[in-house]
């Protein structure tokens, strides 16, 4: 997931749809961007938590996508 929003970041201008775009957004929240190498324990932990805590499958389904 970390490596996905750092893809989307450097594919900039390029867009992506509402909820990865939403997703993206909340994951950098708590995980900023990586433009120098550093320590990803922290973020590991943080998105892990909006991963066990249903934050992100509820941001996708409030967008209309869900998962099977």
């Amino acid at each position: 997931l970390l490596a996905s929003c750092q893809a989307l970041d450097l594919i900039k201008p390029l867009k992506v749809n509402k909820a990865l775009l939403s997703i993206h957004e909340r994951v950098r929240s708590v995980s900023p961007y990586m433009g120098e190498d550093r320590s990803l324990s922290s973020d590991i932990r943080e998105v892990s938590k909006l991963i066990k805590n249903g934050e992100l499958i509820s941001i996708l389904e409030d967008q209309g996508t869900y998962l099977e």
